[in-house]
């Protein structure tokens, strides 16, 4: 962005993937055909966005979205429009919701004509969870492109390194001793990151995950893998008891705590579970409150902190499980 845009500066908003591109100096229309010439491999769609409004989630918010959109489009008469919404976080409106309250607003306070099939202009509402940010340009200008590259490490070769780190802080943080003797249970183990850290240490692993292992931790003599997801587990003679479980699934947190919630009296007594909660939306408090509210009840005891290298994540730890 920044080599196609000169002087342009672009951070993150609310998920990866989605950045607010701001170029001073730039005319719309330059600023959106350059960007449609340039060589992108990750670029996949581009709108122009004029003004930024708070909003809360309730629905109430679907009129304050209407005022500003009066104030980011300029329609003359006979102008032809459609609403675009893209919305990301929890509300209690959707975003056909938006597209019908910000087009009424227009229609009834502009010279302009809502068209749902070939409008001339196309207005943008783009809202990332607290946020929302509205622009409009000529349906024409508008950018698609073609995304050729989705990820940057091919399935299977994503590197352990980092996944590695975040389980060893998280048990040194803890206090949690994993060596010969410990059984641990790794769920949405694969690559096996989790897993290859536990077996290092010295423990016996039995990783959960349909997916495949890296064949460098699959060889490992200590770790097993079951193909498959946590709830099969159940289903399967003689898998405990486990000192420790652990959790580093990529899902909604209540999802995944409620995933390990069975698997609980797999684990002793002593036992010790650990989780990253994901955080799916902004509200990372809720988040947390959400897993611990699945899990909290089982165990005497609960801990949770920020580590270094999984500074988007909140690391729970669960011990001393009620029997």
């Amino acid at each position: 962005m920044r080599k196609t845009l000169p002087g342009a500066e672009a951070r993150p908003l609310f998920l990866r993937g989605n950045l607010l591109v701001e170029a001073p100096g730039w005319e719309t229309g330059a600023a959106l055909a350059a960007l449609r010439e340039a060589e992108t491999r990750t670029v996949g769609r581009v709108v122009p966005l004029s003004v930024k409004v708070a909003i809360g989630r309730e629905a109430e918010q679907l009129a304050r979205l209407g005022e500003a959109a009066l104030l980011a489009v300029s329609l003359l008469s006979g102008d032809t429009f459609r609403v675009e919404c893209k919305r990301r976080g929890e509300h209690a409106f959707g975003s056909r919701d938006v597209q019908r309250a910000v087009g009424l607003r227009l229609e009834g306070e502009t010279p302009g004509v809502f068209d749902f099939g070939a409008p001339a202009y196309l207005v943008h509402v783009e809202i990332f969870q607290d946020w929302a940010w509205i622009g409009c340009c000529a349906a024409g200008e508008a950018v698609h492109k073609s995304i050729t590259r989705m990820r940057i490490h091919a399935p299977g070769e994503r590197p352990l390194n980092r996944a590695e780190k975040k389980l060893r802080e998280a048990l040194a943080a803890f206090g949690l001793a994993v060596g010969p003797g410990t059984r641990a249970l790794d769920l949405g183990a694969a690559p096996g990151g989790w897993t290859k850290a536990l077996a290092e240490a010295g423990a016996e692993v039995l990783a959960v995950d349909p997916a495949e292992l890296t064949p460098e931790v699959a060889a490992l003599p200590a770790v097993t893998h079951f193909r498959g997801h946590a709830e099969e587990l159940l289903s399967q003679p003689d898998r405990g008891p486990f000192d420790l479980l652990t959790s580093d699934m990529n899902r909604d947190p209540a999802e995944s705590a409620s995933a390990m919630l069975p698997l609980l009296p797999l684990l002793l007594p002593d036992g010790s579970v650990v989780m990253t909660v994901k955080f799916m939306t902004l509200r990372r408090r809720q988040h947390v409150e959400e897993a611990l509210s699945v899990l909290g009840p089982r165990f005497q005891e609960h801990r949770e902190r920020r580590l270094p290298h999984n500074a988007r994540e909140t690391t729970i730890c669960l011990t001393r499980r009620i029997v």
